[in-house]
């Protein structure tokens, strides 16, 4: 294995059993077929994704990086850290609506906030590890299952699932296991999870390691080509938005707030499938067309008023 120290794999059970010795289904932190069968075919990890996708794409970034030329390689040996988003809270208890790291989300297929996923490369061989948070059972009482690190590994199709608490020793053993001959891959002037990040400041410090390499690059270069999932996707988000549009346009009168056409082509949307508007849009009447990001959308619409609405 690419790093001794956690050179056994953990094998995912395929079922609990309760006191009664009576056999219960794995609950995983995101849905599934057997959950959610109106949004998860059959072999998808998510909506339109099946888990193969996911392993192509780490395939072929692994092809990428050992063939980058951009960088002054010092080793044959690279590690690879994309970590997940954070929860972000409004106020002390009330999160904001969770949205992934995008490259996370395209490279693991997991929904799941403070998770890390790492490729580690070794000549020709490599290896993907994921990070998970622990099964606990009061955190999920409040905020809903966790995969956990024994299911994780079989359900995101990884070799090895790990406890978010043993990342920094995996790292480090790796790194120092090749005598801090190492190219670390990790985007560090955008920070997405800062425990990562700190654990990672603490790593250099320990190994002596001097530099890391921004994947950003890299990633977007394979993300540019379009599989033909994303494709169908790409396609079914546009029908979505012109026929939310589409009726919004129908049902807009004088007299109605740009708040109210706002929620309009919001409420569209979801009722057509889709999870949730990609950005805040731009509803603007009249004159506050004029401000290129209008986002107020908090005054009222004019009889004559032309409506200008970016979403």
């Amino acid at each position: 294995k690419n790093c001794a120290f956690f050179s056994s794999k953990i094998q995912t059970p395929q079922a609990k059993f309760t006191s009664e010795n009576q056999k219960t289904e794995t609950v995983y932190g995101q849905p599934t077929h057997q959950t959610h069968p109106d949004l998860i075919k059959p072999g998808e990890l998510i909506p339109g994704f099946k888990l193969e996708e996911f392993k192509e794409r780490r395939e072929k970034l692994v092809e990428k990086i050992i063939s980058e030329e951009s960088i002054n390689k010092i080793s044959s040996k690279h590690v690879i850290i994309i970590p997940s988003a954070n929860k972000v809270y409004m106020s002390e208890k009330i999160p904001y609506v969770f949205r992934q790291n995008t490259d996370f989300l395209y490279f693991s297929g997991c929904l799941e906030p403070d998770s890390t996923l790492v490729i580690t490369i070794n000549g020709d061989s490599h290896e993907s590890t994921i990070f998970v948070r622990s099964k606990d059972e009061k955190s999920e009482l409040w905020d809903g299952p966790r995969t956990g690190a024994e299911a994780a590994a079989e359900f995101f199709g990884v070799d090895q699932s790990l406890s978010v608490q043993d990342f920094g020793p995996f790292i480090q053993s790796y790194i120092s296991d090749g005598q801090g001959s190492c190219n670390l891959w990790y985007e560090n002037k955008e920070v997405i999870q800062m425990d990562v990040h700190r654990r990672l400041a603490q790593i250099f410090k320990a190994t002596g390691l001097k530099q890391c390499y921004s994947p950003k690059t890299v990633f977007h270069q394979l993300r540019v080509i379009k599989s033909p999932s994303e494709i169908e996707m790409m396609k079914e988000t546009c029908r979505i938005g012109s026929e939310a549009i589409a009726k919004t346009m129908q049902v807009t009168k004088p007299g109605m707030s740009e708040h109210h056409i706002f929620a309009t082509v919001d409420y569209e949307c979801r009722m057509r499938g889709a999870e949730y508007l990609a950005y805040l849009p731009v509803v603007a009447g009249g004159n506050n067309a004029n401000v290129i990001h209008y986002i107020n959308n908090n005054q009222v619409v004019k009889d004559g008023n032309m409506v200008l609405m970016d979403a």
